[in-house]
C-alpha cells in the first residue's frame, strides 16, 4: 500500500543573488501615484484610536476600552503601536 503525500507549494521571497519580487513585480506606478493601500481596511478609526489612546491614559481598564470599540486585539495593537508625530 503506497500513501501519496501532498507537497505544499514553496514559496521563496529571496534568494542570494537573485533579485528582490518587488523589482521583478513592481507595483502598478498608477497605483503608487494614487496612493492606493492594499490590503485589509483598518478596524478603527483615527479618532477611535485617538480616544482608545486617551481613555487608556487616563487609567481605564483595556477590557473596557475593548466594549467600547470592539476587539481587544485592535486596542492591544493600537496601543502598542507608537503614537504618530503631529505636526
Amino acid at each position: 500500500m503506497t500513501h501519496l503525500v501532498r507537497a505544499q507549494p514553496l514559496l521563496v521571497t529571496s534568494l542570494p543573488g537573485l533579485p528582490q519580487a518587488s523589482h521583478i513585480f513592481p507595483l502598478s506606478s498608477s497605483a503608487t501615484a494614487r496612493v492606493v493601500r492594499f490590503g485589509r481596511q483598518p478596524s478603527l478609526t483615527a479618532f477611535q484610536i485617538a480616544r482608545a489612546q486617551e481613555n487608556s491614559g487616563a487609567g481605564k481598564p483595556i477590557a473596557e476600552i475593548a466594549k467600547i470599540f470592539g476587539d481587544r486585539a485592535s486596542i492591544y495593537r493600537v496601543l502598542a503601536a507608537p503614537r504618530a508625530l503631529s505636526i
